[in-house]
């Protein structure tokens, strides 16, 4: 029988290479693929949501939330919009080629507390020392890249196994600090980059439109970067930008106020109130200017046109808190305490009921307020400070302890100081040494304000600017005027001139303790800072040997809560007689 010769089918000669080649060609595509691409992260350290385009790809990234995709390396444009569609910024960045693990951060604003530390892993038990990671702080800058990042948005592992037995391993690890933007602002600032913090800050009101705290941030920053004048320019140009704004109006104000424009301001807010509707938001704004006389008679005449108009039964119920008509403005709260404005008058509304003897009306009226505060994610450190002073005045009374609503806040991310400035503020916080020095220094001057204004002028000279800017408004006026009349006007300055609060100029308060001298703006000033300013009058009195029981009384009247004003008068030591020299007799008077 013939034996057939067989070969094997020439697809398994020539198949087999060839598909070895497709491998291998798909490998090369592969390494070129992730060669020239990299996963680009995207951060928003905003507090609202946004639209971020990366040539033309869009996705939406809600607030304090981050994304990821795979990102070609080379020229990119970004544009961040509103979900209607506006634009919050746009601009253009450059990916390198930086292997799988790096890091490329596209960061809204450059709002988020983006940060690189380095973890150090000690291959012996004796080695493990507590260091101070190394960090590089990323936030600040829209766009960051970074190389050999080994943990990325994920937490590093607590410790590692390795063959090798010498030395100890390095690793970095990048994240998103706590805070959004408040933090990112608060660390370059302190750490010497003022400018960049303001132009955040400034960004950040833009792009969250409405949000006042955003907007007090970025005059703030401003300010101190610029002084007065360009925080006003500031106020100026969003009152232009956004007329209907009653915020943009007020900030607009004050500044003027601040910086002694006040008959200009008057005639600026007269003339547009007499072009305007009358309506009772204009006349709110044209009495906030006016000395409260000429206010009276403002919101009287608007008021016969609008009864029942919240803006107008609020500002006026504001007056009568300054003038001391403490059950006028009761009444007047409590028609308007159904308008949204309200919760911005609760204090003042508060202070008059503990004057009227309702302390449990105040403090069930402060405690809803405060949880409405919690619950829309507002924490107000003033309402909260509000409400401790008010239950402690009768505990049994709170309906929650006294310190509820500062533990709350102290218990946030980056809050604890606030704990410290409240309890420091009514005499209670612990004077022990802290790691932060501007907080320790808050609480000294806090804490000594209230026994001693010799120990208060030492706590104050060996302090920074940040903790003098810190410190509560009341202590400012009460150490920056007796330090005044005590003739350092060097540190009055310091104290007084940065207070935003004050819708006077500083100088005007130092003339009045020292000289006397009034002034019709001084009728602007909250009660509580008036009882400081009548105690250093009373002061400067008794240091030129004259009456000042009318002006003691005064303060005592004002200081509604028993502050730090009211610890100030039972603690300083009364001031001595300034002796005077006597003419020789016989010297004619020339």
């Amino acid at each position: 029988m013939a034996t057939e010769k067989t070969t094997p089918p020439r697809w398994r000669s020539t198949n087999v290479p060839a598909a070895l080649l497709v491998c291998l060609l798909l490998g090369l595509a592969g390494s070129g693929y992730y060669l020239r691409h990299a996963p680009l992260w995207v951060v928003n350290g905003l507090e609202v949501p946004v639209v971020v385009e990366i040539d033309g790809a869009r996705r939406e990234v809600g607030p304090g939330e981050r994304s990821s995709s795979w990102t070609s390396t080379g020229m990119h444009r970004a544009r961040v919009l509103t979900r209607e569609g506006a634009v919050i910024d746009e601009g253009a960045f450059w990916m390198e080629e930086a292997g799988s693990n790096a890091l490329h951060v596209y960061n809204v604003l450059g709002a988020a507390p983006v940060y690189v530390e380095t973890v150090e892993y000690a291959r012996r038990t004796d080695d493990r020392r507590e260091k101070e990671p190394k960090v590089e702080f990323l936030g600040g800058r829209p766009f960051a890249s970074r190389y050999g990042v080994d943990y990325v948005f994920e937490a590093p592992p607590s410790s590692l196994s390795t063959k090798s037995s010498s030395g100890n391993l390095l690793k970095t690890h990048a994240d998103v600090a706590p805070g959004g933007w408040r933090s990112t602002a608060g660390y370059l600032s302190a750490n010497q980059q003022p400018d960049v913090a303001a132009g955040l800050a400034r960004a950040v009101s833009r792009a969250q439109r409405g949000d006042l705290a955003a907007r007090a941030a970025a005059l703030h920053f401003t300010e101190a970067v610029g002084g007065q004048v360009a925080g006003a320019a500031l106020a100026a140009a969003w009152r232009d930008e956004m007329p209907k704004d009653e915020d943009a109006h007020r900030s607009h104000q004050s500044y003027m106020l601040r910086l002694g424009r006040t008959a200009e301001v008057i005639d600026e807010y007269r003339a547009w109130y007499a072009a305007g509707d009358k309506g009772p938001e204009a006349a709110s704004l044209l009495a906030r200017v006016l000395p409260p006389s000429e206010a009276h008679v403002v919101l009287d005449e608007a008021l016969g046109r609008h009864p029942d108009a919240p803006p107008l039964l609020l500002r006026k119920a504001l007056i009568e808190v300054f003038e001391l008509r403490h059950a006028e403005a009761d009444v007047l709260f409590k028609r308007a305490e159904a308008s949204p404005s309200y919760v911005y008058f609760v204090e003042e509304h508060a202070i008059a009921l503990v004057a009227l003897g309702r302390v449990k009306e105040a403090a069930e009226r402060l405690s809803r307020a405060a949880e409405k505060s919690f619950a829309e994610k507002q924490n107000d450190l003033v309402l909260a400070v509000t409400y401790a002073r008010v239950a402690e005045l009768a505990p049994a009374e709170a309906p929650v302890p006294a310190w509820t609503y500062v533990d709350r806040l102290a218990a946030t991310p980056n809050g604890a100081w606030t704990g410290l400035w409240a309890r420091s503020l009514l005499g209670k916080a612990p004077m022990a040494s802290m790691d932060d020095r501007d907080t320790a220094d808050m609480v000294r001057i806090h804490h000594e304000a209230g026994e001693s204004a010799a120990k208060a002028w030492s706590a104050c000279a060996s302090a920074g600017p940040t903790a003098l800017q810190r410190i509560d408004a009341t202590v400012a006026i009460l150490l920056g005027t007796e330090l005044a009349r005590a003739g350092d006007m060097d540190m009055a300055e310091r104290l007084l001139s940065p207070r935003r609060e004050l819708q006077v100029p500083w100088r005007a308060l130092v003339d009045h303790v020292i000289t006397g001298a009034e002034n019709p703006a001084l009728g602007r000033l909250p009660p509580e800072h008036r009882a400081a300013i009548d105690l250093v009058r009373a002061r400067a009195l008794q240091a030129a040997g004259q009456p000042a029981d009318v002006l003691l009384e005064s303060a005592a009247r004002r200081d509604v809560l028993r502050g730090v004003v009211t610890r100030a008068m039972a603690s300083w030591p009364p001031v001595k007689p300034v002796a005077r020299a006597v003419e020789p007799a016989g010297k004619a008077a020339r």
